[in-house]
């Protein structure tokens, strides 16, 4: 009587082959074949790099007393492929310098091996980034499958990103794999900013201009105070026209 015990099958090994007159007993010199399906791979084993288990045999001999017990060991690797993956989004709609905006981020472990000391970098966060939600278990790694969502708020908008158009920034993703190696990732966005030119003329009389007038040949002096209230930087001459002007 032979028994076979493997914790990581699902059932008890099964005979395949190998009792070739069917006695139930084996024979000297009769090699007998199990084949069991195992258990699901644990997520720890997938980390460690290993699947590692043990088998134990059993049986009892002619004589009626126990065979000593036979074991083996099995060591299957595991591949690690760690990946992750960085989305920068944001809803927010700058329309002038000194403008802020809020920051989304997405990091996602994409691969087959858990992701420690995940941290994200953006030139363009004005303060620590806030982990909004997704470490639901609250270890701090970045789970296969998980995804952790982050938000930031920026640094004021520049004139010269208005007058680009754009607000565009790069955030990077670092993080330590629990196997294999992990280069940093990245994730881009382009704000667009609409622009918005304009001008105000305020036409003043001038404090060297005469107080009182008396007849036709008096000259009149003016001031104009031109005043830019749209969102762009004006770089063509300004011209004024005006009809009273000699």
């Amino acid at each position: 009587n032979v028994v076979l015990d493997d914790q990581k099958c699902v059932v008890p090994p099964a005979l395949i082959s190998g009792d070739a007159n069917n006695d139930n007993r084996l024979n000297a010199n009769e090699t007998w074949t199990y084949t069991c399906t195992s258990v699901n791979v644990t997520q720890d084993e997938v980390d460690d790099g290993s699947v590692d288990n043990t088998v134990t045999a059993n049986g009892t001999g002619a004589d009626g007393a126990p065979v000593p017990t036979a074991t083996d060991t099995l060591e299957t690797p595991v591949a690690p492929a760690p990946a992750f993956s960085l989305l920068k989004t944001t809803a927010s709609a700058p329309t002038r310098a000194g403008d802020r905006l809020t920051y989304n981020f997405e990091l996602r472990n994409d691969g087959n091996v858990t992701i420690f000391s995940p941290a994200l970098s953006d030139p363009k966060c004005a303060s620590a980034f806030t982990l909004l939600s997704g470490d639901t278990d609250g270890d701090g790694a970045l789970d296969v499958g998980g995804i952790h969502f982050y938000s930031c708020e920026s640094v004021p908008v520049t004139q010269i990103e208005v007058d680009a158009g754009t607000v565009d920034n790069e955030a990077t993703a670092t993080g330590t794999p629990a196997g294999g190696t992990l280069a940093p990732t990245t994730g881009d966005n382009q704000t667009p900013i609409a622009p918005d030119p304009a001008l105000a003329l305020d036409k003043r009389l001038s404090a060297s201009s005469p107080t009182s007038y008396n007849d036709t040949t008096d000259v009149l002096m003016y001031d104009f105070v031109v005043t830019n209230t749209g969102n762009v930087t004006l770089t063509a001459a300004i011209t004024i026209n005006d009809t009273d002007l000699d």
